[in-house]
């Protein structure tokens, strides 16, 4: 037991006589028996009350000490930890000073790269312009020469025709007579075959030219050579349809020969062998792509259609070739009641065409030659009365479609402007541009209201737009390979489409509104559901890139076209391709569907493409 334990109870035993004296007093009435316990216990709790504070001092210096010894260790990590607090901010802010500097430095870094960047792009311009002049240049040369060749060719011919018919006159005379006129008409042929070895230094001279063309790209190399394999085969047919009445009139000249004279059977099977070894050994005509004609916009050179599919029959033809741009043509678009055609070309004029006629009905815009302030989109309003053109000088320009009026022009982007589209009940436009965003207008105040942003700042920017049939979904592709999904009119980001491995070029949506449909330069054509933004089909079918898409609004057939000059239709409910249309001798760069005549099923349509041949073709299903 503690010593304040016994201090306590010694305290408790002078109070207990305290008390028992006092009631001894009161029954002795004899104060001294109160008095002394009282003074002895008040002097005992007095001295009580001093060793307790003492011992309570001792006890809290005890405590005390004790929790000093405990405290110290946690003071002295707490020091090591303040320390280690210090070092390491020290630390971070050395590497968040030299994080700041390295990114300072690749900022620095960055920008004359961006500057290259936008250098290089200028000088690709500059030389994809330079060689589409140098084309342009190497298909006049090789056109005049071909015109040369080919008179001369029937010069030669003529004569060839003249000395057989008078060989033929002259099969029922003489021996010597019709041994001189086959000595004669050898003498020809012999001159004939001399005067074709010039022709072959043309064409030595043309290879030569094609080999210094010098294209920048393998496509380029390969859209010429299919070019020149395409009008080879061309060439070669005429010289055989030239041939062929030759060997007709050898077959008569042969039997009056038999009739007259059995030896000039033998002259004569010695001529056929001649002009047959000629046959042979002449060079082919100069491979060129025949010249557009300069005396009428519309051509009637037709197209060729390739059947993809013979279980179903198709009879696509060409029904019109249009030839009045100067460049390459960017964009076609069709007013609302089928009767009105605009296009759009590099040569920054909007031609507006009669449909049914082909006839052009007026120019919009000034002539340039250089393409780089080009027309690159256009679209017409769903009431067609206005339409929008977009193109490298940033702007928008709006139309009156019946005069030909500019009414008005939107800025705001800072890069070309290479998609446009209307709202369907044409109360908004929405464009998209180089400079990655997409900007929604309202045509009744000419006000930009809202910007989508969210495109990758690493590319070049947005090349293509498509509105839903119901107007509540936008879509857009980008260089970022890309497509975003936006929902009108809050502008929200609700998809991100990504299965392409090339910039989107061209996107359509279906009549229904449920599937997009999407075409890039990788080659491919993609089928989005719109609802959830996942891939449901993916087809190809040109060999390069995909630069056009247009659907029928029976939705039952698809149009693609692409680098490789080609237009590829589809079914658009099975994914199967069902012909080829040839025609165009560079890519197909726009389609358009025209909005009358649809029929049953899959015929009665009427399609329009625009290629950056400079030309224009209507293609007519029946």
């Amino acid at each position: 037991m503690s010593r304040r334990y016994w201090l306590d109870l010694v305290e408790y035993l002078f109070l207990a006589g305290s008390v028992v004296g006092t009631i001894a007093a009161i029954a002795t009435q004899q104060v001294a028996y109160a008095a002394i316990p009282l003074t002895l216990t008040v002097g005992l709790n007095m001295d009580n009350r001093r060793r307790i504070h003492r011992l309570s001092q001792q006890q809290q210096i005890t405590g005390a000490t004790h929790f000093n010894q405990l405290i110290e260790p946690l003071e002295e990590q707490l020091a090591e930890l303040e320390s280690l607090t210090r070092s390491t901010q020290g630390q971070t802010q050395d590497n968040t000073a030299k994080f700041k500097e390295t990114v300072a430095e690749f900022h620095k870094s960055l920008n004359p790269l961006k500057a290259q960047v936008e250098r290089l792009r200028v000088q690709f311009q500059q030389i994809d312009t330079r060689t589409q002049q140098q084309m342009r240049e190497l298909k006049e040369a090789q056109q005049q020469s071909t015109e040369t060749a080919f008179e001369q060719i029937d010069n030669y011919f003529d004569r060839i025709k003249g000395h057989l018919g008078e060989l033929e006159m002259m099969a029922g005379k003489t021996e010597p007579d019709t041994l001189a006129q086959i000595g004669e008409l050898q003498q020809t042929v012999a001159q004939f075959r001399e005067s074709i070895e010039p022709l072959k230094g043309q064409v030595e001279d043309i290879d030569k030219r094609i080999e210094n063309l010098n294209p920048q790209t393998e496509q380029e190399i390969l859209q010429l050579r299919q070019l020149v394999q395409q009008y080879n085969e061309t060439a070669r047919s005429q010289a055989y349809q030239l041939v062929e009445p030759l060997k007709v009139q050898l077959e008569q000249v042969k039997s009056i020969a038999r009739e007259t004279d059995p030896k000039i059977e033998k002259q004569l099977e010695d001529l056929k062998a001649a002009i047959a070894r000629f046959k042979e050994s002449a060079p082919p005509p100069p491979t060129v792509v025949p010249a557009k004609p300069k005396a009428s916009p519309i051509a009637t050179l037709p197209g060729s259609t390739i059947v993809k599919d013979p279980s179903e029959p198709y009879n696509w033809q060409c029904v019109r070739i249009l030839t009045g741009h100067r460049s390459g043509v960017n964009a076609v678009a069709i007013g609302r009641h089928g009767q009105i055609l605009a296009s759009g070309s590099d040569d920054n004029t909007i031609v507006l065409w009669q449909l049914a006629s082909g006839q052009e009905i007026r120019t919009l815009g000034q002539p340039e030659k250089n393409g780089f302030m080009g027309i690159k989109t256009l679209a017409i309003a769903p009431d067609g009365q206005l339409m929008a053109s977009g193109g490298a000088d940033k702007t928008i320009k709006l139309w009156q479609l019946a005069t030909g009026r500019e009414t008005g022009t939107l800025s705001g982007h800072s890069g070309a402007v290479k998609a446009i589209a209307f709202s369907p009940d044409g109360q908004f436009l929405f464009s998209g541009a180089d400079d990655k965003t997409v900007k929604i207008w309202q045509l009744s105040t000419r006000q930009a209201i809202l910007t989508l942003r969210g495109h990758s700042d690493w590319f070049t920017g947005v090349k293509s737009l498509a509105i839903s049939p119901t107007g509540d979904i936008l879509a857009s592709g980008s260089d970022d390979k890309t497509i975003k999904f936006w929902r009108l009119p809050t502008g929200e980001n609700i998809h991100t489409a990504i299965g392409h491995h090339g910039s989107i070029r061209t996107l359509a949506f279906s009549p229904d509104g449920q599937t997009l449909i999407s075409g890039g330069e990788d080659g491919a054509i993609a089928l989005w559901n719109v609802e959830t933004g996942r891939s449901i089909q993916t087809f190809h079918a040109h060999s390069g890139g995909v630069y056009s898409l247009a659907a029928s609004l029976n939705g039952k057939l698809l149009a693609s076209g692409g680098w490789d000059g080609a237009i590829a239709l589809w079914n658009l409910e099975t994914g199967k391709e069902l012909l080829e249309l040839r025609g165009h001798s560079a890519a197909v760069t726009s389609l358009e569907f025209a909005r009358g005549g649809y029929g049953n099923g899959m015929k009665g349509f009427m399609l329009v493409s625009g290629s950056s041949d400079d030309t224009l073709r209507i293609w007519q299903s029946e």
